[in-house]
């Protein structure tokens, strides 16, 4: 798979200079982490947004929290998490490395 088989968000940021930062560190960790991007991916696109939804309402959470959670400490993919699903420059360049 290549990056444009990902359909990845646009990022935003609060100037021009910090999205093409952010893009270009994406792109890099994407190519570097081919293997870990296509698991993650593959693992998003089956999920059932109605068992994601029950579940994060069961630890108080909104889906995208308990989705983020998850990822971090049982799937041990948050890079990989973000840069897929990610539209803050700043969180991409904090995160994604």
């Amino acid at each position: 798979m290549k990056e444009s088989d990902y359909n990845l968000p646009q990022i935003t940021g609060i100037s021009q200079k910090q999205i093409s930062y952010a893009a270009e560190m994406r792109n890099r960790y994407i190519e570097r982490n081919k293997r870990q991007i296509k698991q993650t991916h593959e693992l998003l696109a089956t999920l059932d947004q109605d068992v994601l939804k029950e579940e994060a309402a069961k630890h108080n959470n909104t889906p995208e929290q308990f989705l983020r959670e998850f990822m971090r400490t049982v799937m041990f993919c948050e890079s990989a998490y973000i840069a897929l699903t990610s539209t803050d420059a700043r969180e991409i360049i904090d995160n994604v490395k």
